[in-house]
This record gives structure tokens, sequence and C-alpha cells, in this order.
């Protein structure tokens, strides 16, 4: 499915800077944060702001099209929302996804067991955090 297709099935007007933002998105695998996301669309799109880009992101996670990931130094990056997934924090600041359905389903269980009222399997997500041997 295209980005277009995908603003559609969200009810999201399907503005030029919304296609471009969400395509980047789609096409990249750095979890970049709104200031990579400008960088990258400014010289295709002149008429793009930072602040549109920060606009769309607050949009677009409001429809569940992306994930917000806080970073070790406060830095906020953005994950489209393809699958569900996890993500792994390394000490060097790399963020990798990461699937695992028998982890899937151990939390769910957990949680539906323990916590029925107070989420479902699709609000819960898992940060890992992992130190090298060398920063130990």
């Amino acid at each position: 499915m295209d980005a277009l297709d995908i603003l559609k099935q969200h009810n999201i007007k399907a503005t030029i800077q919304r296609v471009k933002v969400l395509e980047y998105l789609m096409n990249c695998s750095i979890h970049p944060s709104a200031e990579d996301i400008y960088m990258h669309l400014k010289n295709e799109l002149p008429m793009i702001s930072l602040s549109s880009v920060y606009n769309i992101l607050i949009e677009f996670e409001k429809n569940n099209l992306v994930n917000k990931l806080m970073t070790d130094n406060n830095t906020i990056r953005y994950d489209y929302t393809k699958c569900k997934h996890y993500h792994i924090y390394y000490s060097d600041g790399k963020i990798e996804d990461f699937e695992d359905k028998e982890l899937d389903n151990l939390i769910s269980e957990y949680f539906n067991k323990n916590y029925p009222n107070i989420v479902n399997d699709n609000d819960i997500n898992v940060v890992i955090n992992i130190k090298n041997k060398k920063d130990k």
C-alpha cells in the first residue's frame, strides 16, 4: 500500500507534505527525528518548515501511523507503525526493530491475566536497552 492510500485509509487529508513525510518514514530504517525528516525533505519541498514536520508527526501519531520513541538524550525519534514490534536501544544511540512472536504471546498472556482492565495487546510497548560490554 502506498502513502496516499494509507492517508486515505486513516481519513487524513493527503497534502504533498504529508505524503512525502509518510513516504520517508515508510522507507526509512533509522528511526529519524523530526529534524532528520526536515533535513531530508527541505530540498525536495522548499516550502516545508520544521514546524510543519512536527505538526504532521503529531497528527500521524494521533492516528496511529507512527510511534514516538524517546532516546536517552531526550531526542524524540519516529517509527512508522507497520507491524507489531519492539525496539532495542543501544548505548551508541542506535535503535533497532525487534520482532518476536513468542515474546508477544508471553507479554499478552501476562497482562491479560494480571491486568485485564488496564491494557489491551495493542497498548503494550516494550523497550529493551542494551549496554555493550565495553560500556560496563
